[in-house]
């Protein structure tokens, strides 16, 4: 008889599960890259500005320009902020799925021993099996001996 495990559909499904996650987690983390790389380009783009700033102000400039100037800065300021939440956000989420696919991760090997342990009791039940029915056949061929 061969082997089958007994828990073989759960081990199937929490390998899919993981696969899933492992897919997930490549994902999220994908997407954290790209939005710290806009970050870095905002950052970029407001210190080249602002080393720019100084030079404007010994240039006579009207107060017009200097302030749609500022006011661009100020724009800048609040879209680092609002990209560094953004990618606090991405990193808490991707935190959570790397818990996630250490957990299912540990449920697969945890299966996985299972299995393997169940193979080799069965293997070793095959054997009991297999050395019990030769002992059999062994008496009996010594019974037929005795007999003629």
């Amino acid at each position: 008889m061969g082997f089958v495990f007994s828990l073989e559909t759960i081990l199937k499904i929490a390998r899919e599960k993981f696969d899933l996650l492992r897919e997930e987690f490549k994902l999220i983390k994908g997407l954290l890259d790209r939005e710290e790389k806009t970050l870095k380009e905002l950052e970029n783009v407001h210190s080249s500005h602002l080393k720019r700033f100084p030079a404007l102000k010994k240039d006579p400039l009207e107060a017009r320009e200097l302030l749609i100037f500022e006011n661009y800065l100020t724009l800048l300021r609040e879209k680092i902020r609002s990209q560094k939440g953004r990618v606090l956000e991405v990193k808490k989420n991707l935190e959570a799925k790397k818990g996630e696919l250490i957990h299912a991760s540990r449920k697969v090997k945890l299966l996985e021993k299972a299995k393997e342990k169940e193979l080799l009791n069965h293997k070793a039940s095959q054997r009991h099996k297999e050395s019990k029915r030769l002992d059999q056949w062994a008496q009996r061929g010594k019974k037929g001996l005795k007999g003629d």
